[in-house]
C-alpha cells in the first residue's frame, strides 16, 4: 500500500494525481508521474488513467501491482515498457523469504518481457540497508550477471556512541534503604527505567532531539510517564515536547505525531520498532 508519508511528499511537490513540476539543472520541466496504486485506490476515471499511461515518465508501484496489473496488461503500458531505462528497487534488503522469492520471479518476468517483447534491457538500481551480502542478494533478486556495489558512507555526520552503565552496587544499596524507609523495594526511582527516564529528561532539557527506544509499548508509556514527572519539576514548559510512538495507535494519531516530529514540535520520543519502519 502506498504510504501516507510518501503520498504527502509527492503532494508537497505539487502532485495532484498526475502532473507535477520539477526543477532540474537545465530548468523546469513538467513530468507526468503515474502512481498506479494511488489511482486504483482513489477511483480515478478511466480517461485519466489513459492520459497518465500515455504521458508518464515516472512510474511508482510495488511488486503486487506489477504482478496484477502491469505485466498481465503490458500492452496498456507499452509506451513506458518500450522506453524503460531504469528500475529502482527501494529497501531491497526486505525482499527475502517467500515474499523475496515471489518478487524475484516477478522481476524475472519483467526483464523477460522487456527483452523479448519490447527489445529493452533496463538497468537496475537497488537501495538497501547494510547487509552481509548486499551485492549477491541484489544480483540474485533480479537475476543479474553483473552489478556494481557502491558502499561509500553517505551518512551526514559522525556519531558518538556512549554506553551508560549505572552502578549496580548503588542501586542495590538504594533498594535496601528504600525498603527500610517505605517498605516498597520496587519503587520506580530504583529501576533501570528510572535511569533511562532521567537521561531522557536531561537530554531534552539541554535541547537535544532524542529517541528512547523501548522493547514494548508498556515500557514506552512508563518511560514517558516518569520523564514527564521529572520535567514537571525541572522544566514544566517541556512536558508536552515529548511523546510515545508505539504500535497499536490509530492512523490519525500516528500522522499527528509524525507531523509534530517533522514540524519540530517534539524534542523527544519514547518509541518501539514502528518508528524505524
Amino acid at each position: 500500500m502506498l504510504g501516507e508519508k510518501r503520498l504527502s511528499y509527492w503532494k508537497s511537490l505539487g502532485f495532484n494525481g498526475g502532473l507535477i513540476s520539477i526543477t532540474i539543472a537545465t530548468g523546469t520541466e513538467s513530468i507526468f508521474v503515474f502512481l498506479l496504486q494511488f489511482l486504483v485506490e482513489s477511483g480515478k476515471e478511466k480517461k485519466d488513467r489513459t492520459l497518465l499511461r500515455g504521458n508518464a515518465r515516472l512510474l511508482i508501484t510495488n511488486p503486487d501491482m506489477l504482478h496484477m496489473s502491469i505485466l498481465p496488461l503490458h500492452r496498456q503500458f507499452s509506451r513506458i515498457l518500450s522506453n524503460l531505462l531504469f528500475v529502482v528497487i527501494d529497501e531491497a534488503h526486505t525482499y527475502k523469504g517467500a515474499f523475496g522469492c515471489h518478487t524475484a520471479l516477478i522481476l524475472r518476468r519483467l526483464r523477460r518481457l522487456c527483452s523479448h517483447v519490447y527489445g529493452g534491457d533496463p538497468s537496475f538500481i537497488f537501495s538497501t540497508a547494510t547487509s552481509a551480502n548486499t551485492r549477491e542478494h541484489c544480483m540474485e533478486l533480479a537475476s543479474l550477471s553483473t552489478l556494481e556495489l557502491i558502499e561509500n558512507d553517505g551518512s551526514p555526520s559522525r556519531k558518538l556512541f556512549i554506553l551508560w552503565n549505572p552502578s549496580v552496587q548503588r542501586i542495590v544499596l538504594d533498594k535496601i534503604q528504600n525498603a527500610m524507609d517505605t517498605g516498597n523495594a520496587s519503587d520506580k526511582s530504583l529501576s533501570l527505567i528510572s535511569e533511562m527516564s532521567n537521561l531522557f529528561a536531561e537530554m531534552v532539557q539541554h535541547g537535544l532531539c532524542c529517541i528512547a527506544f523501548c522493547r514494548s509499548r508498556k515500557l514506552c508509556e512508563l518511560v514517558l510517564c516518569y520523564t514527564r514527572e521529572i520535567l514537571k519539576e525541572t522544566a514544566p514548559h517541556l512536558v508536552d515536547s515529548i511523546c510515545a510512538y508505539c504500535g497499536g495507535y490509530v492512523a490519525e494519531e500516528w500522522r499527528r505525531i509524525e507531523s509534530d516530529i517533522f514540524g519540530g514540535k517534539l524534542c523527544g520520543i519514547a518509541a518501539t520498532n514502528p518508528l524505524i519502519i
